[in-house]
């Protein structure tokens, strides 16, 4: 059976939101803000700042807030004079301090990190990636149409002979949609694109940014031209109209699909996806028997541990821990991917003793998985049921993009308790009072510090004041956060 998939894009003055919908159900969502947008494919003429040898990587200049990150794994034959690197190189034998280089984003800023930075640009289209330092012609592997292959191999051949092109290509799956005539209109915009850049990064002494990729609503729209898309809705007619343009060029046979939203409901009210998004912020998602799926993200890795919650099942332990396993396996790549997790995750799944069940596991977790399209590798199965996954990371996860850490935990996820806090006024006042006598002490904290200590459970209080021989009082200061607190002397 077909599924039925549609793109919803909510388009404001200062946002943009897109919905990615497989059945009704929110399976991708981007969002970016004015002034937060993605530089992932953008195309600099950037200064090298720093040379690491011991990190084997250069920072480099490109005009940002932040310097650009470039690993020598990154780099690769170019006419910049920049050699491939290998196992023998160092990174200071190809770049140097105050070298001007052409560069791509690879990777957006995240968190204290710069932009990861690469030097085999590519550029793309609905049909076709043209990679400019490359040698080799590539197709899609979803493109499994042998003599579809061949027609479409033969033809870039012949354009790339007839136009004496130099670099290598990637044929992309829509290209088996398209006609002789479609894709050498689609190679001649390409070709006059790099042009342009090309021109720019030549001509250009300073560092410059030579080209930019389209807004977010239409990178989606190209980059999921090949499926099966149904209907791609708008809810303002600006970005329409823009987008209609731009299929128009791309992708015509989506041209009917596209349509404006005019209901008075919002779109993703209306498609229930703003309680979606909610949801994918939570910790905790619950399966469909029961069982529950718990996410925690770290800057070293994501964790995902797998329990069975209220669910019991109905004919043995064996038979439930295995339908809790495979619910959750489809729940945590049907999440990966909602929430747009990258780096490594480390799923925990409930013990299995059997060999068949662990297999059964593994194929349900990769069959899910298959859908994603960013790049993911799946590590066997452990005996103690643990599974790494290593998934593509190249913009922020739904996590990072929409919120913050707590100002009060800052990002740990707990906070001390409020008899910490007490007890660790008094050891500051204890070893302030060891070095200079005050005649009285006040605390300023929060009302729950107070209650804490009038309550009793911390009683040191007066016997503190008797042993130092001077007034201990407190203070409620609403300007303060739970584990925050003041000591005024006098």
């Amino acid at each position: 059976m077909t599924s039925v998939n549609e793109i919803l894009i909510n388009a404001s003055l200062h946002e943009t939101r897109v919905a990615y919908l497989e059945d009704g159900a929110l399976v991708e969502i981007y969002v970016e803000r004015e002034g937060q947008q993605s530089c992932v494919g953008n195309i600099y003429k950037g200064k090298v700042v720093r040379v690491l040898p011991g990190m084997q990587a250069a920072f480099i200049d490109i005009g940002l807030e932040k310097n650009g990150f470039l690993h020598i794994k990154d780099i690769h034959s170019s006419n910049q004079k920049v050699m491939p690197s290998d196992d023998h190189k160092a990174i200071d034998k190809l770049l140097h301090e105050g070298q001007m280089v052409w560069v791509q984003a690879s990777k957006d800023p995240l968190g204290d990190k710069g932009v990861r930075l690469t030097t085999e640009l590519t550029l793309s289209s609905p049909n076709f990636v043209y990679i400019p330092n490359g040698e080799q012609i590539a197709i899609s592997q979803k493109l499994e149409d042998q003599s579809e292959r061949i027609r479409l191999q033969e033809f870039l051949e012949e354009f790339i002979r007839k136009n004496t092109l130099t670099g290598g290509f990637i044929i992309r799956t829509l290209a088996n949609q398209a006609t002789d005539v479609d894709l050498q209109l689609d190679l001649q915009a390409l070709m006059a694109i790099w042009s342009e850049v090309r021109e720019t990064l030549i001509h250009s002494s300073s560092i410059i940014q030579a080209f930019e990729q389209p807004s977010l609503a239409l990178r989606v729209i190209r980059d999921f031209a090949s499926e099966p898309i149904s209907k791609i809705t708008f809810d303002h007619q600006e970005p329409y109209d823009e987008a209609v343009k731009f299929v128009r060029k791309t992708a015509p046979h989506l041209l009917e699909r596209i349509e404006v939203y005019r209901d008075k409901q919002p779109l993703f009210s209306h498609f229930q996806v703003d309680q979606k998004i909610e949801n994918a912020l939570l910790p905790t998602v619950e399966l469909p028997s029961g069982g529950a799926v718990v996410i925690q993200q770290t800057e070293a890795l994501v964790s995902i541990d797998v329990n069975t919650a209220s669910f019991v099942g109905v004919r043995g332990m064996r038979s439930t821990i295995l339908q809790n396993n495979l619910e959750a396996a489809i729940e945590v790549a049907n999440q990966v991917r909602l929430r747009n997790l990258g780096g490594i995750i480390l799923v925990d799944f409930i013990d299995m003793e059997r060999l068949a069940d662990r297999k059964k596991l593994f194929a349900t977790l990769e069959e899910a998985l298959a859908k994603d399209q960013a790049y993911t590798q799946v590590g066997q199965i452990s005996n103690l049921g643990l599974i790494e996954i290593s998934r593509q990371r190249s913009r922020q996860s739904l996590t990072q993009a929409m919120c913050e850490p707590c100002k009060v935990c800052q990002g740990t996820g707990s906070v001390k308790t409020n008899d910490s806090i007490c007890y660790e006024i008094l050891r500051e006042i204890i070893g302030h009072d060891r070095h200079k006598h005050a005649k009285a002490y006040t605390i300023l904290t929060t009302q729950n510090i107070v209650d804490s200590f009038k309550s009793g459970r911390v009683p040191a209080l007066e016997k503190l004041q008797s042993s130092i021989g001077c007034p201990i009082s407190l203070k409620v200061d609403k300007f303060l956060q739970h584990n925050e607190y003041e000591i005024a002397l006098s």
